[in-house]
């Protein structure tokens, strides 16, 4: 049976967390472990975990508040003992196959797939469906730069791509999402990232959320100069880490399209190349417009 370690942020958690801890322990033909780090809880949150830990295997470990994505990158790195590893929140739900699906979709085919995303079922604080729209995904490494569609709840990653991840010095010094930097590493090292179009997570919206839906003309502003941000800095800086970082795993082909992304502001030349390139797009079309006036407004 495969052994899976579980890896949750948890934060002033107390109202869902109970409901996610028993949907985790109840995942089906895999042996689970959870490793929590509680990023500075005022609430009960400690308490409860402290609870689940007198009759399940789980290890919590109290630090200071770093938000989620440090906080997540933190357990990332002390995490050890595993042939599989999966992030989660602590107020969604996951359905009982979740993990041993992920792990069967891995080893399916002829190509080792070293990371498994999927989508969500979008879901409100009561876990009555939220009607969304998904988009069919096509993951290459542009596509992936261009527009960040992981959803770190739903990520299942081998022990292989966890020892990648925990070699570099330079990850936890990123301004990115834990769930962008490991798709963008995993697609370039690894190659092959197994996308599933079905979803086995609860992903619970509601107004607590650390990171997900947008439910104000504010978020909405602040997501657009947040994006607008990343094109500047955080992807840029993604792409240069992983060319620095992970040069002998990566293909030239690979290695052209992480060079324009990490260098197009260094001359005009590249910027239009940038600019005018049919990659970078995730074929969504908002989000590719999008990306497209980043690229002009944060050029130079």
């Amino acid at each position: 049976m495969y052994k899976v370690k579980v890896l949750m942020s948890t934060y002033n958690g107390e109202k869902y967390l109970g409901e996610q801890l028993e949907s985790i322990f109840k995942q089906i033909d895999v042996e689970v472990s959870l490793l929590v780090r509680d990023d500075g809880s005022t609430d009960k949150t400690l308490d409860i975990l402290n609870e689940w830990a007198e009759n399940h295997e789980i290890i919590i470990v109290k630090g200071k508040n770093l938000g989620y994505a440090h906080s997540f990158m933190a357990l990332l790195n002390s995490a050890s003992g595993a042939d599989y590893y999966a992030f989660a929140d602590q107020d969604d739900v996951w359905l009982p196959k979740k993990l041993i699906t992920a792990i069967d979709c891995m080893n399916s085919g002829n190509e080792k797939n070293h990371l498994y995303m999927s989508q969500a079922i979008i879901v409100d604080d009561r876990l009555y469906p939220i009607k969304v729209k998904f988009h069919k995904r096509y993951i290459t490494l542009d596509r992936l730069i261009a527009h960040n569609f992981a959803i770190g709840c739903t990520m299942v990653f081998d022990d292989y791509l966890h020892g990648i991840l925990k070699a570099s010095p330079e990850k936890m010094e990123l301004r990115a999402g834990h769930d962008y930097w490991i798709s963008c590493v995993a697609c370039a090292v690894g190659g092959n990232i197994y996308w599933d179009e079905n979803g086995y997570v609860l992903y619970r919206q509601h107004g607590n959320n650390a990171s997900g839906k947008i439910v104000s003309i504010r978020q909405a502003f602040r997501a657009i100069k947040k994006i607008l941000y990343k094109w500047k800095h955080v992807r840029e800086n993604i792409a240069k880490k992983i060319l620095i970082n992970y040069s002998e795993y990566i293909s030239n082909d690979d290695k052209r399209i992480l060079k324009i992304a990490a260098y197009y502001r260094d001359n005009f030349q590249t910027y239009l190349r940038f600019l005018l390139s049919k990659k970078f797009l995730s074929n969504y079309f908002i989000a590719d417009v999008v990306t497209k006036i980043s690229i002009l407004i944060c050029a130079f």
